[in-house]
C-alpha cells in the first residue's frame, strides 16, 4: 500500500442490487460497478499505469454484516466514502509498474467465431 500512487473507491447506492429498475438491460449496479471496473483498468493499462483490487476492506466489511460482530471495517468504509447514500463496491489502487507485465494469452479471432 505504501507504494500505491493513488487509493480508490468505487460506491454505489445499493451494493445489493442485481436489478436497475430503470433499465432492463442489465443487472444493476454491481453489474455497472463491473463494468466501470473495467474500463477503468484498461485505460489505465493503455496509459502505462497498473491497477490492483484490493478486496480485503470490504470483505471484512461485509464478513462482519454476516456474524453480527462490532463494525470496524464497515465504519471504515463509511468514512472513506464519506456520504451515508453510497456504499462501498470495490477498493483499488493504481500506481506505475515496478516490473513490466507478460501479455495473457490469446485465441485467434477464428477460434471464436463461427461462420
Amino acid at each position: 500500500m505504501q507504494t500505491a500512487g493513488v487509493l480508490g473507491i468505487i460506491a454505489v447506492r445499493d451494493k445489493r442490487d442485481k436489478r436497475d429498475k430503470r433499465d432492463k438491460r442489465d443487472n444493476g449496479e454491481r453489474l455497472r460497478e463491473d463494468r466501470l471496473w473495467q474500463r477503468m483498468h484498461l485505460w489505465a493499462t493503455t496509459n502505462g499505469l497498473a491497477m490492483q483490487p484490493l478486496n480485503q476492506l470490504t470483505e471484512m466489511a461485509d464478513r462482519e454484516i454476516v456474524l453480527a460482530s462490532t463494525s470496524r471495517f464497515g465504519e471504515a468504509l463509511r468514512e472513506l466514502v464519506g456520504n451515508p447514500t453510497w456504499q462501498a463496491i470495490m477498493t483499488f489502487r493504481v500506481g506505475y509498474p515496478t516490473h513490466e507485465a507478460l501479455l495473457s494469452p490469446r485465441r485467434a479471432l477464428s477460434d471464436v467465431l463461427t461462420p
